[in-house]
C-alpha cells in the first residue's frame, strides 16, 4: 500500500512518525510519502486539499504490477489476493472470449469492484467490527435488502451508476460497462496510466477528470462479479473545500483532452448516452425503492444467511422498469439493454 500525506507545515512529521510507531501493519504494509504544503496556498475559503498531487505522489511511487486507486475512506472487501484472483481469472476465460473493439490495445483495461455505502455510521460496527474488511458478496446483498448498504452516492447516478449495480449483484462473470461523461469508479489498473490532472483540487470532478481521460486514451471498464468496495460515511464538516469552477475546469479538461487524443464527435457523445441515462434512471428508482421496504428484511440475519440471492433485487427492478414503459416516462425509442 502507497499513500501520501499532506503536512500543513513540516512540524506535523512528529505526528506521522507517531501514527507509524502506533501500528504494525501500517510498519509492515504501507510507505509513506509526505507531502509539505508551501506558503500561499490556502485559499478563502480555507484550505484547499491539492487531492491530485498526491494521487499522482503515491501513484508514481507504486512499486507492483496493479495500482488500486482509492480514496483514504473507502475499505476493499477482502485482501488483495482476492482481487488479484479475479483479475487473472478475467484475463484467462473472460477478455479472450468477449468480442473485441476495433483497435483495441492489449492491456488498457480499467477493473472496477462496485463501490457501495453505508446508510448509517451505526451501520458500520454491525457489518465490520472494528473496521475489519470481512464481507462477502453475498453478505453485502442482504445487508442492501435490509437498507444498511446502497449503491454510492444515488444522489448523483452518473457517478458509480454505470456500474450497473442490478447487474452486478447476480453475475457471476465479468463484464463490460460504457464510459459515461462522469463516471468515477474506483478501479485496479496496470501501473502506469495516465496522472490525474493537478490543476483540480479540493472537491469537485478531481476524480472524473481522470476516468475520462481514460476513456479517451482506449481504455475499456470492466466490472469483478466478487469483488467491492465499500464507503465509510462521514459529516459535511469533514469535507474538503469545493474547488470553485470545478464544472467549467472539467469541460475545459474534456475539450483539452479530446484533442490530445484526437476523439472525433462519434466519441465524445456516443450513441448509447440516451438509453444509459434511462438505466441509470431505473437504478436509482429500484435502490430508493428498496430503501422504503427494507423493513420487511429487519429481522434477517446476514451473517448465518450468506446465500442471499439477489432474485429479490432484480425482480424488483424489473418492477420498476415496466412501470415506468407504462407511463410512457420516457421516449419509445430508448431501450434498456439486458442485465
Amino acid at each position: 500500500l502507497v499513500s501520501a500525506i499532506l503536512l500543513q507545515s513540516i512540524d506535523q512529521a512528529d505526528q506521522v512518525r507517531d501514527m507509524i510507531q502506533g501500528s504494525e501493519n501500517v510498519q509492515r504494509w504501507v510507505d509513506v510519502h509526505l507531502v509539505v504544503c508551501g506558503e500561499g496556498e490556502v485559499d478563502k475559503a480555507g484550505f484547499l486539499y491539492p487531492v491530485n498531487v498526491l494521487r499522482n505522489v503515491a501513484s508514481q511511487l507504486v512499486l507492483t504490477k496493479w495500482t488500486f486507486v482509492i480514496d483514504a475512506d473507502i475499505l476493499p472487501h477482502a485482501r488483495a489476493q482476492v482481487y488479484d484472483l479475479q483479475i487473472a481469472q478475467a484475463y484467462a476465460s473472460y477478455l479472450p472470449s468477449r468480442k473485441k473493439r476495433q483497435c483495441e490495445c492489449t492491456n488498457l483495461h480499467v477493473f472496477i469492484p462496485p463501490a457501495l455505502e453505508y446508510t448509517a455510521m451505526e451501520h458500520m460496527p454491525n457489518m465490520c467490527p472494528n473496521g475489519d474488511v470481512c464481507m462477502s458478496k453475498s453478505e453485502a446483498t442482504c445487508w442492501i435488502k435490509k437498507g444498511m448498504l446502497r449503491p454510492m452516492h444515488l444522489h448523483f447516478g452518473f457517478a458509480y451508476l454505470p456500474t450497473n449495480f442490478v447487474r452486478w449483484l447476480h453475475s457471476s462473470e465479468p463484464y463490460e460497462v460504457s464510459y459515461i461523461k462522469q463516471f468515477e469508479p474506483y478501479y485496479i489498473i496496470q501501473t502506469g496510466g495516465p496522472p490525474f490532472s493537478e490543476a483540480f483540487e479540493g472537491r469537485g470532478a478531481n476524480f472524473a477528470q481522470q476516468v475520462y481521460e481514460l476513456f479517451a486514451a482506449g481504455y475499456s471498464f470492466h466490472v469483478l462479479p466478487e469483488a467491492f468496495v465499500i464507503d465509510i460515511p462521514h459529516g459535511i464538516e469533514e469535507r474538503a473545500t469545493e474547488l470553485p469552477g470545478s464544472v467549467k475546469a472539467f469541460l475545459k479538461f474534456i475539450a483539452l483532452a479530446n484533442r490530445s487524443y484526437a476523439l472525433g464527435p462519434e466519441h465524445r457523445t456516443p450513441s448509447y448516452y440516451a438509453s444509459a441515462k434511462f438505466e441509470l434512471a431505473m437504478q436509482h428508482k429500484t435502490f430508493l425503492g428498496l430503501l422504503v421496504r427494507s423493513k420487511q428484511w429487519e429481522l434477517y440475519n446476514c451473517t448465518q444467511e450468506v446465500a442471499t440471492s439477489p432474485s429479490h433485487v432484480v425482480e424488483f427492478y424489473n418492477n420498476v422498469v415496466e412501470h415506468t414503459w407504462r407511463k410512457r416516462s420516457f421516449s419509445d425509442s430508448i431501450t434498456t439493454g439486458s442485465i
